[in-house]
């Protein structure tokens, strides 16, 4: 990520591979593509029309003043590979609390499908869903040995995306009335802690998400590596994280 900061705004270009977007003022775009052009060869997609990032398909809506980031095709290709494209939606990825029990269970035989679920299921949490990001990281702790109430559960998940399949991250020009006020052009964001919440190692798990212009842009969801003494110890932890993210 490359950014450039000036008086009247500011420039973001994010990278990956071969792959590049960016964000800028309307009258800073020609001078940002003739800099670029100088060095490498770009071919570039209308931005007023459907396109794919990774498989990310990228919409903008120039009356509203909005952008959608969302995964559609990508979670209907996850229903085709894993055989799941008859299953029924769900409105929540796991029931509340039923993870954190005694999970009595078989062992699930097929573990590298398993992982293969995992994967495909991480890169939605990453890119698209953060809402799934604090159970798929739960999950992928079973990635060696899971018992089939894992496997259950990593299903379930994906019968929730398929519920979800047409939301996706909205970024805003105007963030509206109603919604909290930000300048849509500085970033904000919230951190937050489940004290020892898993009984097998009584660890607790530090979440931290940063916005912009009403939407995600960077989150996280992940154990902690010690035991905490305390709540208080807890949420200073979690609070640490966050700030060094933001630095």
């Amino acid at each position: 990520m490359f950014i450039s900061k000036t008086q009247t705004g500011f420039t973001a270009i994010d990278t990956h591979v071969d792959n590049e977007t960016g964000i800028c003022l309307s009258e800073e775009e020609s001078w940002i593509k003739s800099r670029i052009q100088k060095f490498y060869k770009i071919t570039e997609k209308d931005a007023s029309k459907l396109f794919k990032v990774l498989g990310i398909l990228v919409t903008r809506d120039t009356h509203r003043g909005t952008v959608k980031l969302m995964q559609s095709e990508y979670i209907d290709s996850m229903l085709l590979r894993f055989d799941m494209r008859d299953c029924n939606p769900v409105v929540m990825p796991v029931n509340k609390g039923s993870h954190l029990q005694d999970r009595e269970s078989a062992p699930y035989k097929n573990e590298k499908t398993y992982q293969a679920f995992i994967g495909s299921l991480t890169y939605t949490a990453m890119s698209t869903f953060p809402d799934i990001g604090y159970i798929i990281q739960f999950l992928s702790q079973a990635n060696k040995n899971p018992l089939q109430w894992d496997w259950n559960t990593v299903k379930r998940v994906l019968r929730y995306l398929k519920g979800m399949r047409e939301l996706g991250i909205v970024f805003q020009q105007d963030l509206g009335a109603g919604q909290i006020k930000h300048n849509p052009a500085t970033p904000w964001g919230y951190c937050d802690t489940n004290y020892a919440e898993d009984p097998h190692d009584w660890k607790s798990t530090s979440s931290y998400v940063f916005m912009l212009a009403g939407g995600s842009i960077l989150w996280k969801s992940k154990k902690q590596p010690s035991v905490s003494l305390s709540t208080t110890e807890v949420e200073h932890y979690a609070l640490g994280i966050t700030c060094q993210e933001a630095e």
